[in-house]
């Protein structure tokens, strides 16, 4: 991990020690009540923030003391601190969580994905609920104009140009292997400069349009993508991984009620759920909690 990183997580730590005692407003569950709490960990992009409320709410329908800490950053401060128990759960992306976990793994099936997962992260203490069909895979995306100017389709179609061209994205894209390193090894592309942006977020979407980065990093489900005419690029050898929706929580708190809960709420899930989420928050501007709350109410969870 690197220094950045670890001065994060020590952040996050503190930050959620001193919350210990407090209520939030998606805390419930009386001093009485024999089931345990859950507080999970939200990554700091939109998407992962409503699906931490949903799964949390869907537990406090069922009695279960919840809540959420939202924003603390990306998996590289995420992972590490839910194996320190600063947290109980969060919400993964199945693919891009076990080449975070394995970037060797390479190429797989969704069963295969979660069938090499769980040994690995059960030596962690933790365990999964049942993979959703909701998925939010990493893409490539490129201005209409630039897709046109280089004929562009795939990813695989930049390799000629790319080292004319600046790829946008967050911080840790420039060392995960569903991103920078993979792009030059599965498919030899490699640009010209690499330009730290947000989580598909309006800094991101700005660079792309105004031509600050000619490619950028986003998410699939981000249907402001769409709006804005940029066109995601085909990635033929998925070399990003299958971004199938999977809790995951610490073993020690997975009865089987929590696990049965779980999966309710990752069967109900789609995708297009997903972006009608970031649609909700990103553009209509709805609090991601009252957006995951009308969700739970609106399918019964719990």
């Amino acid at each position: 991990m690197r220094k950045s990183h670890v001065a994060v997580l020590f952040g996050v730590l503190a930050v959620v020690a001193s919350a210990c005692g407090s209520s939030s407003k998606s805390s419930s569950g009386g001093s009485g009540s024999t089931k345990p709490s859950i507080t999970f960990g939200a990554e700091n992009f939109t998407e992962n923030e409503v699906l931490a409320y949903v799964y949390s709410d869907a537990l406090k329908a069922a009695g279960f003391p919840s809540g959420v800490r939202p924003n603390l950053g990306s998996r590289e401060v995420v992972e590490p601190a839910l194996e320190s128990h600063a947290f109980d759960a969060t919400i993964e992306y199945a693919g891009n969580y076990l080449a975070f976990l394995d970037p060797s793994v390479g190429n797989l099936s969704v069963p295969q994905i979660v069938a090499t997962l769980k040994p690995i992260i059960a030596k962690k203490g933790l365990s999964v609920g049942n993979v959703s069909p909701a998925a939010d895979s990493d893409a490539i995306a490129v201005t209409q104009a630039t897709a046109t100017k280089y004929h562009l389709k795939s990813i695989a179609d930049l390799k000629p140009y790319a080292s004319k061209l600046t790829l946008g994205g967050p911080a840790e894209c420039a060392t995960r292997i569903t991103c920078v390193p993979g792009l030059k090894q599965y498919y030899g592309v490699v640009f010209k400069s690499f330009q730290s942006l947000d989580e598909d977020g309006p800094i991101t979407h700005a660079a792309l349009a105004n031509g600050s980065v000619q490619a950028a990093r986003i998410f699939s489900s981000d249907a402001v993508v769409a709006q804005d005419h940029f066109v995601v690029l085909d990635d033929p050898k998925v070399f990003q991984g299958a971004g199938n929706i999977i809790p995951v929580v610490r073993t020690a708190k997975a009865s089987a009620q929590l696990l049965s809960i779980f999966n309710q709420v990752s069967a109900a899930l789609t995708t297009a759920d997903l972006v009608q989420f970031n649609l909700d928050v990103s553009v209509s501007h709805v609090d991601p909690s009252t957006v995951a709350s009308q969700f739970v109410q609106s399918h019964h969870l719990g």
